[in-house]
C-alpha cells in the first residue's frame, strides 16, 4: 500500500512539475517587433521634435547588444545642409524601455508610459516579469 501511495504521489508531482513548465513557456512574452520599436521612439521624441519636417527613424542592430534596437532620429531633406540629427535612441526589444543612445538617460513621459503599458500588455509581459526582465541601457 505503501508502494502505490509513494508511486501515485510521485506521479502527481511530475505531472504538476510538467503542467507548471508548460505554463511558464506558454507565458513567456514575445519580443517587440519593429513597427512596436518604431512607435515607442517616436512617442519618447518631444512634441517639437515630432513635428520636425521630413523626421525619419533609422534602425540597426548589434550584435554586441542583441536585445536592443538603434534608432538615428534625423529631420530634413535627405543629402542637404538643412536638418541634422535630432536624437539617438536605443529600444529594449523584450521590455519596451527606451534610453538615449549617447547618455544613460531613460526617456520618460505620460505618454511614452502609456505607450509602453499597452505594448507590455499585448506581447504578454506582465509586471512581474517586466521588474525580472528589466536592464540598464546599452550605454549605462
Amino acid at each position: 500500500m505503501k508502494m502505490k501511495i509513494c508511486t501515485s504521489l510521485t506521479l502527481v508531482i511530475s505531472l504538476v512539475l510538467l503542467l507548471s513548465a508548460r505554463a511558464e513557456s506558454a507565458a513567456k512574452p514575445r519580443k517587440l517587433t519593429l513597427n512596436e520599436v518604431r512607435q515607442l521612439a517616436r512617442t519618447a521624441l518631444t512634441e517639437r521634435a515630432r513635428r520636425l519636417p521630413g523626421l525619419d527613424l533609422e534602425d540597426h542592430k548589434s550584435p554586441n547588444f542583441p536585445d536592443f534596437y538603434f534608432l538615428i532620429v534625423t529631420w530634413g531633406p535627405p543629402r542637404s545642409e538643412q536638418g541634422g540629427t535630432v536624437e539617438q535612441l536605443a529600444v529594449d526589444a523584450t521590455t519596451g524601455d527606451v534610453w538615449s543612445g549617447v547618455v544613460c538617460r531613460e526617456m520618460r513621459s505620460p505618454a511614452l508610459l502609456k505607450l509602453q503599458k499597452s505594448i507590455r500588455n499585448r506581447i504578454g509581459l506582465t509586471e512581474r516579469n517586466y521588474r525580472r526582465l528589466r536592464k540598464k541601457g546599452p550605454m549605462c
